[in-house]
């Protein structure tokens, strides 16, 4: 059962999630003040972007073993510990390489959160309940995102943009010390894994050799680069739009709230229509909103508010595929969670590296290429479950 232990222990990890979120997106508002402070282009200011990303990409690998091993509890403490570091030397960067190489430490500590919190969930609760539990953790999690541009658009507005990254240092150590108190561990000593980096490999192997794993993480990380396309580029765009930095995270909370309804509407009927049913409709919608979102900028290139409004259907689908595209993966292995869950955010972390990285360079101060990855990523997503059906059918008949 769901109950106050297990409830607790869920709370726990939404805040240290939170925590991850805000530092990914509270200084957005401020990219273009990064841009004219450090004297480079917005290409390179990207960099930092991806950079966060690559950090969680190059530590899944790591903290996923180490968690099957060590058990949770040690393992997210420490992850914690290198996030507040990260974040306090981005509040001290002095140029665009140094701060782009603390993103990339904060990235590192962000990850164990993600990585655990998946692991400690399907540790707890079987195949529909992990599905609507994580339901639940997207739809809460989803307020960070809301709320930290509005947050780090006021403090950029009135004691800049550094103090964002001193506000999240203080965030996590606070959060250090509840866990370090509070925090039980999920994995039992019997049920832990004897450390050998041959066990490793062969673990890492076992995952990344699944095509029907490898495919339903591929659909979960083509979608969230869709939505870092958008974060991207938005800021430079709405700027010369005439949007400031306290009036950016209004736009950004209401493709969030979306977000949070799409997850909200996941976690009330997986169980009954299937995780898989929802996760095919769900790309569908995505990729509608992907093609209206194409439209829009064509057509209303100088519209903040059309702009926005037609990126929701794709953000409500998006609240529904990360939940079942992650349950479909993680119900391919049962032994190996913590390298399966590795593997999972890792990919999902590192598609949108590439995407944002690339757009940087193609940028030409509109919506456009945006657009034009949003949609591609969309389609390719969409294609690969069909696939995945096709390829799964074919296994169960053979």
């Amino acid at each position: 059962m769901f109950g106050a232990k297990h409830s607790f222990i869920v709370i726990l990890l939404i805040f240290a999630l939170i925590m991850g979120e805000m530092a990914n997106n509270i200084y957005v508002p401020s990219l273009p003040l990064l841009v004219a402070e450090f004297q480079v282009g917005v290409a390179t200011i990207s960099v930092s972007i991806g950079m966060g990303l690559l950090g969680c990409c190059l530590a899944f690998p790591v903290y996923g073993p180490l968690s099957d091993r060590l058990g949770r509890q040690q393992v997210l403490l420490t992850g914690i510990l290198i996030f507040i570091f990260g974040s306090l030397l981005c509040y001290l960067a002095t140029s665009a390489s140094f701060f782009s190489v603390a993103r990339l430490i904060q990235g590192v500590g962000i990850a164990a959160p993600y990585i655990l919190g998946i692991a400690v969930i399907r540790d707890l609760f079987d195949h529909s309940r992990f599905s609507k539990i994580m339901s639940f953790i997207h739809m809460a999690i989803a307020l960070a995102p809301a709320m930290a541009p509005i947050i780090g658009g006021y403090v950029t507005f009135y004691l800049g943009w550094r103090q964002n990254f001193f506000l999240i240092a203080v965030a996590g150590a606070i959060l250090w010390f509840w866990m370090r108190l509070s925090m039980p561990e999920t994995l039992s000593t019997e049920k832990r894994r004897s450390w050998s980096f041959a066990d490793v490999i062969a673990d890492y192997r076992q995952v990344v050799l699944n095509p029907a794993f490898v495919g339903y993480s591929l659909i979960s990380g083509l979608v969230y680069a869709g939505l870092w396309a958008y974060l991207a580029t938005v800021p430079y765009v709405f700027e010369a739009l005439g949007v400031g930095v306290k009036q950016f995270g209004y736009y950004q909370s209401l493709l969030v709230g979306v977000y949070a309804g799409g997850a909200y509407f996941n976690s009330r009927v997986v169980e009954q229509w299937g995780v898989n049913y929802l996760l095919s409709r769900a790309l569908s919608l995505t990729l509608f909103g992907a093609i209206l979102f194409l439209s829009a900028v064509w057509l209303s290139p100088t519209s903040s508010h059309v702009m926005c409004l037609s990126l929701l259907p794709f953000c409500f689908g998006m609240g529904c595929v990360f939940a079942n595209a992650a349950t479909c993966a993680m119900d391919i292995f049962s032994e190996i969670k913590g390298a399966a869950s590795a593997v999972l955010c890792s990919i999902e972390s590192l598609v949108p590296v590439f995407v944002v990285t690339l757009l940087g360079l193609f940028h030409d101060g509109t919506m456009m290429p945006a657009g034009l990855g949003i949609l591609s990523l969309t389609l390719l997503a969409f294609w690969l479950h069909r696939w995945l059906q096709v390829y799964e059918l074919k296994a169960l008949k053979g």
